[in-house]
């Protein structure tokens, strides 16, 4: 039986959202961790979320055209692959998959499935996501915490 090790579960259960957009301005300067809810999300911003299994870049539609080319090397959001990311030769490019390599050299040491990279321009691919917020179908990160304990405590 295999283990999930706690550091890749807790990234599993709460996932870790970043901010892209200082990249344009410093690519050296790390990206800041967002809280996992819609309220952190501006059209104008581009957002790296990684939840363990899989790698998300979401690019907001208000995104600049500056942002898009060091980003993704095309000149409109528009010209954006739906899948796949491109490496591109620009400082913040290679900052931005250094992160990304960063995650994968992680799980490849703890000898997990490297997780695949996908780029979205559909923020509800997100939604599932933002655990801080509540929905019609899923339990905002308390109310999974209390349903936990809730079905642990019943079961003991």
């Amino acid at each position: 039986t295999r283990v999930l090790p706690v550091e890749h579960l807790l990234v599993s259960v709460h996932p870790q959202l970043y901010d892209l957009s200082p990249l344009v301005a410093d690519p050296a300067a790390p990206p800041q961790m967002l809280a996992l809810t819609k309220a952190s999300l501006r059209p104008e911003a581009a957002y790296l979320l990684n939840c363990g299994s899989r790698v998300l870049v979401y690019v907001g539609v208000a995104a600049p055209p500056e942002l898009v080319q060091l980003l993704f090397g095309v000149p409109a959001r528009s010209d954006i692959s739906h899948r796949a990311l491109p490496r591109v030769d620009t400082d913040q490019s290679r900052a931005l998959w250094a992160i990304i390599d960063g995650f994968v050299a992680a799980r490849e040491a703890a000898q997990l499935d490297v997780p695949p990279v996908y780029v979205t321009l559909n923020e509800h691919d997100l939604a599932q996501y933002l655990i801080a917020d509540h929905t019609r179908f899923f339990y905002s990160y308390q109310e999974f915490v209390d349903q936990l304990q809730r079905n642990v405590t019943k079961n003991l």
